[in-house]
């Protein structure tokens, strides 16, 4: 579902760009960092660590209309190439991409301590605003949203409650409703639609 693309990883991010802490939570045991962007169609990158738990989240946000283009130059490069088992990969993850619905894409992945990166959600979201006298794709909005949400994350009753490791209770969240809840200063619930791709249930 979430092919890494290393050509893409290099160029996406600038030299200047490095992880900063934006907040830390209620109790100082939870920190929120902002990460340099891996890829070009990336907007946005956070990070959540938690003292009590094991690794990190690593949440992103997309520009699906980027990431549309980026497909289309892998399919023709490696179909140019003759790969075409890697062309029809790029194919296969391009059907799930609606640019005329959707506009973004939040990711959310469950960092381990040795680094691997666990894909557990993959939603798109209509995040365009558009008012009487004009349409905006909303990547701005989107970006604040994204860090609402991520800050939200640091003291979320739901995780300080649970009895499991407070990074996992937070990735068992039911995240499209999480980001509702986060929208509604944002935009009203009319304005927004979404499309879960994918979900991947971790067990307790």
């Amino acid at each position: 579902m979430d092919t890494i693309l290393n050509r893409q990883a290099k160029v996406g991010s600038s030299s200047t760009e490095k992880v900063s802490l934006i907040k830390k939570s209620l109790d100082q045991k939870g920190e929120l960092y902002r990460l340099p962007p891996s890829h070009k169609f990336t907007i946005a990158a956070y990070q959540v660590r938690h003292k009590n738990s094991v690794g990190s989240i690593l949440i992103t946000l997309d520009n699906l209309r980027e990431f549309n283009k980026m497909l289309d130059q892998e399919i023709l490069q490696e179909a140019s190439k003759g790969r075409l088992r890697k062309a029809d990969r790029y194919i296969r993850q391009k059907r799930n991409v609606d640019i005329t619905k959707y506009t973004h894409r939040i990711k959310g992945y469950r960092v381990t301590e040795a680094k691997a990166k666990i894909l557990t959600w993959i939603i798109d979201w209509d995040f365009h605003k558009q008012s009487s006298d004009e349409s905006s794709y909303g990547s701005g909005t989107a970006r604040a949203l994204m860090q609402e949400l991520a800050v939200s994350f640091l003291d979320h009753p739901d995780a300080k409650n649970s009895r499991q490791d407070y990074l996992d209770a937070i990735m068992a969240l039911n995240w499209v409703k999480e980001i509702l809840q986060t929208a509604k200063p944002f935009y009203s619930h009319s304005q927004i639609t979404h499309k879960v791709i994918y979900h991947h249930q971790v067990e307790s």
